[in-house]
């Protein structure tokens, strides 16, 4: 579990500030239309990634097991 933790206390703000970028390079570049939202949902779906690992950790452990195998998977299918 301390392992586990120290690994995403180590993730979590390279995710956030992965979001944050996406979030702001679309007043960097000037974007309009689809492209903002593309932007947008990217740094959405890096916020949403936090959002699911702080409930992974919240999980009773036996839980967090099971979920682990299972979302694991489906985590790294996404692109970056």
């Amino acid at each position: 579990m301390g392992q586990r933790l120290d690994h995403l206390a180590t993730g979590l703000p390279i995710i956030l500030s992965s979001a944050e970028t996406l979030y702001a390079s679309r007043e960097a570049v000037g974007a309009t239309g689809r492209v903002r939202q593309i932007l947008r949902s990217h740094s959405r779906e890096k916020a949403a990634k936090i959002m699911i690992l702080l409930d992974y950790v919240r999980c009773p452990p036996g839980l967090s097991d099971c979920a682990q195998s299972s979302s694991a998977s489906s985590m790294t299918t996404t692109r970056d």
